[in-house]
Order: structure tokens, then C-alpha cells, then sequence
């Protein structure tokens, strides 16, 4: 036991030599074995930790213990070998973690050469042959480092990688009058056409990215009604909008014309999805309605009825088979194409669940947010169905994305922070904080290339910033010169 409290000091002082604290190989360690998400390498260096604190006891036995760490060692050593033969290094892996991976194994490396040999020691290690980056620089890394490899001291040595840098200010910034202040309502979509539409009171707007061009697209104050809701579908060629009293209707962009209307709910419609040609709406009715545009009134429709109050957001999983929906009865709920009842349902939520994204880098894997009581970020495993992680933000979460690039999240915020969060995945730690709205930021779409974001809030204007880069290097900001433009 001694042994195994020598180790462990030994490796917590190797860390705190170069800045990491003993939480720090805590959570490495925890992470690695807990996340089914987190990249393969660091599970299996996770299992190489185990194994250097268990060492010592095992020598105590070694005739009986030794074939089975050999059996473990090459068991190892023959994932590693196929992964990174078959997949390659990783490409945007924190050095952080790389720095921990590399001492790990030296360390298990000088235990298992006192357990079974040099030669077989010489031979385990020659068999893994890591791929590192970064030059080496000419300071010492510390007094431990001759019991490091060439490339560990190298890689110890090279400057860590800086943080991101996220431009603070919006690029451009849209009047938006009559904007609703309204938690449940879900009032911004952008297209894969570049095209932005925002429902303002009663009516609805297209505005184009590539020129700026504003269209009224339709009026519902000669039916005294108001929009709650808008969606597009995947290809940008038609506008789900819903409105105070129930109704949905369906616009063809182009044309300018609305090709359907369909009521059915009793009360507004907070929340629209597409799945092709099926739009499903979710009413203050507490009603979830899935139609098909393409069949007749009144067929192909079904009626998806567990929520105990208003539904407030809808999204589909990225090969539209499960539907998620949110309500102001805290739950979550997770709905199969095929079933009209609920497959799995979450009840971890304190308050309304209206953000709602799931991700299109982890297959199954569903973040969803809750309102002001409370203010959490709950990422849950849908393939088991089991919480996997959860994060207080401290104030309302109105929306959440992911990115399309890089494992990163967008939040926005209500009281009463008011801002715009990006996060890294899966270590859930900050990125930067966008403040620039007065009230609470309840809308969000992002752009078609996954680089920027609109942000819209009940101080009646529309930020536009950049976020997420396809290439990791982010573009500088524009010039803040002539930034507010009109909506209409």
C-alpha cells in the first residue's frame, strides 16, 4: 500500500511541477472512464492509470500476476496500434491531456520494467510508436525529466496550445420592432439559403445574408392573429409558420404564396419541426401534431398527447428518427417516428425545457436546458437512456446548438445573466461569454456554414456573431462602423 501512495505522490508532484493540479489527473482519470463520448485513447490511458497504481501490489505477487498484466499490456497495446493505424492521431485534442497520456505511461513504463524485465519492458515500448506535435523548446521541463522519452520531454516542453479567440462584439446588429419578450415562443430561423426569417407581431420577414434584401412575407392582422412560430425546412424552399390561434401555416418562399393552412391546435404554437415532408407543431394546447403536407386535410396526421402542459420545443434527432420535446412541465421527452407514446422520458428538469439540440458529432447524445428555477444543462445519453452529464449555468437557459465543426456548444441566457455561451465538449468549460443584449437573449439560429450565430432578445434587435470555424482559426471581427441596420 505504501508503494501505491509513493506512486500516486509522485505522479500528482510530476503534474504540479508543470501546472497541473492533483483535480486535474482526478478528473482526467474520471472523465476518461465515466464519458462514452471521450476519444478512445484517453479511456485506454485511463486503464494504463489503474494499472500504475495497481503495480506495486502486484509485484508483491508477481509469479501469479505477471501473464496477467502481460495479457493486459498487449490487450493495450494492440487497441492502440489498430486505432491510431486506422484512425490517426487526434487532430484537436486538448495538449493538456496529451501532456497527462505521456506521463502515465512513462511512469507505467519504470513499473513494468521492475516487473517483468528491461528487455520486455524495451520490447512493450518499442511496440508503440506516437505520433506527437509540437517543437521542442530549450527549457527544463523538471528534475523528473530523466525518467521521461525523448518525445514525452519534447512534448512537456512545447507551449501549450492558446484558447480561441471569439470576436466580443456582434459583426452586424438588426433593428427588430415588436419582437416579443416571450420565453415559450420560437420567432428566428435561418435557411440553408442564407435567408433569415423573424416573426414580428404579425407579420413575417425574410431578410437575405447574401444582400441584405428585406421581404414582408405575409400579414396576419386581417385575420387578427399574431406568429409564435416559424421553422424551415432542410432545403430552404418553404416556411412552417404558427400562429396565435393554432393554425400552421405553410409559405413557398419563392412563389410568395402560402400553399397550406392547417389548423388543429386550440391555442398558439410555440414550436415547429421538419422531417421532410412532415411538420410536427407543439401548442400551448399541450398537444404535439404530426402532418404530413403532402396527404389531404385531416390524414396522415397523428396526435402525440403525454405533455401536461405547453409544448415549447421540438427537434428531431440528424437521421430523423426520434423526436425531442420540451415543456412547461419540466419533462423531456423523447418520441420513436413509429410510436405514439413517449420511448423515453426525463423528468430531471426543474423548470420549462425549451433548448433543445442534439448532436451531430455523438450519436444519441441530447443536450437539453431549463428555465430560470433551473438553469442547467443536461447532456443524456438517448441509446440508454441515462443523464450523463449536467451543468448549472446560473441563469435561464432560452436555447442551445451545437456546432457543426468542432466539439462546441452555443447556450443563450435569460435572467439574469443575458449572454451568449460557448462551450467546449465534453469538459463543459467556458470558451467566452457574449454580452450585448439588455433583456433575455430568446432566440438563436445559426448560418448554413456553422460559422455564425443570430441572437434575438426583447430589446428588439438581432445580433449576428461569429462563433465556430470550420478551419479551428477564427476570423477576426468586422468593422463596427455602421452596424445597425433596419429589420424593416
Amino acid at each position: 500500500m505504501l508503494k501505491v501512495i509513493v506512486a500516486v505522490l509522485k505522479t500528482v508532484r510530476l503534474l504540479n511541477s508543470f501546472g497541473y493540479d492533483s483535480m486535474f489527473l482526478v478528473n482526467y482519470l474520471n472523465r476518461s472512464l465515466t464519458d462514452p463520448h471521450y476519444p478512445l485513447f484517453e479511456f485506454i490511458y485511463g486503464i494504463e492509470l489503474i494499472l500504475l497504481f495497481l503495480a506495486p501490489i502486484l509485484s508483491v505477487r508477481l509469479r501469479t500476476c505477471l501473464p496477467i498484466v502481460q495479457v493486459v499490456i498487449n490487450s493495450i497495446t494492440r487497441i492502440i496500434i489498430i486505432y491510431h493505424e486506422y484512425f490517426g492521431p487526434e487532430e484537436n485534442v486538448d495538449p493538456s491531456y496529451l501532456i497527462v497520456c505521456s506521463l502515465i505511461r512513462e511512469q507505467f513504463l519504470a513499473y513494468i520494467t521492475a516487473l517483468v524485465g528491461v528487455m520486455a519492458a524495451d520490447r512493450w515500448a518499442a511496440t508503440i510508436k506516437w505520433r506527437w506535435h509540437g517543437d521542442a523548446s530549450t527549457s527544463s521541463p523538471s528534475i523528473f525529466s530523466g525518467h521521461l522519452s525523448e518525445d514525452s520531454q519534447r512534448l512537456l516542453k512545447s507551449p501549450r496550445k492558446p484558447q480561441r479567440k471569439v470576436p466580443k462584439n456582434p459583426y452586424k446588429v438588426l433593428d427588430a420592432p415588436e419582437l416579443q419578450d416571450d420565453f415559450y415562443l420560437n420567432l428566428v430561423d435561418w435557411s440553408s439559403q442564407n435567408m433569415l426569417s423573424v416573426g414580428l407581431n404579425q407579420c413575417v420577414y425574410l431578410w437575405s445574408a447574401c444582400n441584405s434584401q428585406v421581404i414582408k412575407l405575409c400579414d396576419l392582422a386581417n385575420d387578427s392573429d399574431s406568429v409564435t412560430s416559424v421553422q424551415w425546412t432542410d432545403k430552404g424552399d418553404f416556411l412552417a409558420v404558427g400562429t396565435n390561434k393554432g393554425i400552421t401555416q405553410i409559405w413557398a418562399v419563392h412563389a410568395n404564396k402560402m400553399v397550406h393552412e392547417m389548423p388543429g391546435h386550440s391555442s398558439r404554437i410555440g414550436c415547429l419541426a421538419w422531417n421532410g415532408d412532415i411538420i410536427c407543431s407543439g401548442s400551448r394546447d399541450r398537444v404535439i401534431i404530426q402532418r404530413d403536407v403532402r396527404a389531404p386535410p385531416g390524414y396522415s396526421e397523428r396526435r402525440l398527447t403525454s405533455h401536461r402542459q405547453e409544448v415549447c420545443g421540438l427537434k428531431w434527432s440528424p437521421d430523423k428518427q426520434y423526436l425531442a420535446s420540451g415543456g412547461n412541465d419540466n419533462q423531456l421527452l423523447v418520441w420513436s417516428l413509429r410510436r405514439p407514446e413517449p420511448c423515453q422520458t426525463y423528468t430531471e428538469h426543474n423548470a420549462a425545457v425549451k433548448a433543445l439540440a442534439w448532436s451531430p458529432h455523438h450519436h444519441g447524445l441530447l443536450v437539453s436546458g431549463g428555465g430560470t428555477a433551473d438553469r442547467c444543462l443536461r447532456f443524456l445519453n438517448t441509446l440508454t437512456g441515462q443523464p450523463m452529464q449536467c451543468i448549472d449555468t446560473g441563469s435561464q437557459v432560452c436555447n442551445v446548438a451545437w456546432s457543426k465543426h468542432s466539439p462546441e456548444l452555443v447556450s443563450t441566457h435569460g435572467y439574469s445573466y443575458n449572454q451568449v455561451v460557448i462551450w467546449k465538449y465534453p469538459s463543459l468549460q467556458p470558451v467566452t461569454k457574449l454580452a450585448g443584449h439588455q433583456t433575455r437573449v430568446l432566440y438563436l439560429a445559426m448560418s448554413p456554414d456553422g460559422e455564425s450565430i443570430v441572437t434575438g432578445a426583447g430589446d428588439e434587435t438581432l445580433r449576428f456573431w461569429h462563433v465556430f470555424c470550420k478551419s479551428g482559426v477564427p476570423k477576426t471581427a468586422r468593422s463596427r462602423l455602421n452596424l445597425i441596420q433596419s429589420l424593416r
